[in-house]
C-alpha cells in the first residue's frame, strides 16, 4: 500500500510516520545492516528515515550538512540511518509480511548494470527498508542482505528493464540503498539464506511490492 501522510504504522516494536518529506521508523536499539552513506555499515540504532528530496538530484553539495539539518529539525538523534531520495514521499510504499515489515522508495531512472563506467549521478532510485520480527546475529543479516540484493536483480531482469546509461540490461541503480533491522523476537535467526522460510517470505513480498511501485517508474 501507498503510504499516506496521516498514515501511522504500529508493528512489532516499531512505529513509522510520513513526517511531510521524510518517512520516519522508530524502534528499541537494534542491530542494522546497511550500505547508507550516514550511519551505514553494521551498527546500532533507534530510528532510521527515508528522506524524499522532492524529484531532485542533489542536496547543495553538501550531503552530510543537508542530513545533519534534516535530523536537528526534526529532533532526531545523531544516530540516524539515513536514506536519502528522490522519488516523491506521496509514492512510498509498504507491506507487512510474516516475518518482516517492508518500506520501498522506487525510482529507475538510475538504472544501471555493474559494468557501466558513469560517475555519480545523484541522489533517487530503489530505497528498501526491511524491520524484521525475529533477533537476528550480524552474519544471518548479511544473509538476507544477499538474498534481496539478489531479488532487487530479479525483478529488474523479469521485467526486462535496461541500464540508463547503456544497453545492458539493468541490475538495479546507480545509488540503491537498503536497510535491515534485527527484531525482538524469538528464535533468534542464525541462517537466513534463500532456502529459508524468512527469505522467502521478505524476497516474494519485496517482489510484489517492486510491481505495485512499478507502473510510478514508467
Amino acid at each position: 500500500m501507498k503510504i499516506k501522510s496521516e498514515d501511522i504504522i504500529i508493528g512489532d516494536n516499531f512505529s513509522a510516520n510520513l513526517d511531510d518529506d521524510t518517512l520516519i521508523i522508530k524502534f528499541p536499539r537494534s542491530l542494522i545492516i546497511s550500505n547508507a552513506f550516514f550511519n551505514g555499515g553494521m551498527t546500532y540504532s533507534s530510528t532510521l528515515i527515508n528522506h524524499s528530496l522532492n524529484g531532485k538530484k542533489d542536496c547543495g553539495g553538501n550531503p552530510f550538512e543537508y542530513i545533519e539539518n534534516i535530523l536537528r529539525n526534526k529532533s532526531l538523534p545523531s544516530e540516524t540511518v539515513t536514506l536519502m531520495t528522490a522519488v516523491l514521499p506521496q509514492n512510498f510504499h509498504y507491506m507487512s509480511t510474516q516475518f518482516s515489515h517492508i518500506f520501498l522508495s522506487m525510482g529507475l531512472d538510475n538504472s544501471s548494470n555493474p559494468l557501466d563506467d558513469f560517475g555519480f549521478p545523484g541522489f533517487g532510485t530503489i530505497n528498501i527498508i526491511v524491520i524484521l520480527k525475529n533477533k537476528f546475529t550480524s552474519i544471518s543479516l548479511m544473509d538476507l542482505y544477499k538474498s534481496l540484493v539478489e531479488l532487487k536483480a530479479y525483478f529488474m531482469l523479469t521485467h526486462s528493464i535496461k541500464s540508463s546509461k547503456s544497453d545492458l540490461p539493468a541490475t538495479g541503480t546507480f545509488t540503491d540503498v537498503m536497510a535491515l533491522v534485527s527484531g525482538k523476537l524469538d528464535p533468534e535467526i542464525t541462517y537466513s539464506g534463500p532456502a529459508t522460510k524468512i527469505s522467502h517470505d521478505v524476497s516474494i513480498s519485496l517482489m510484489k511490492l517492486m510491481e505495485e511501485a512499478l507502473d510510478e517508474c514508467k
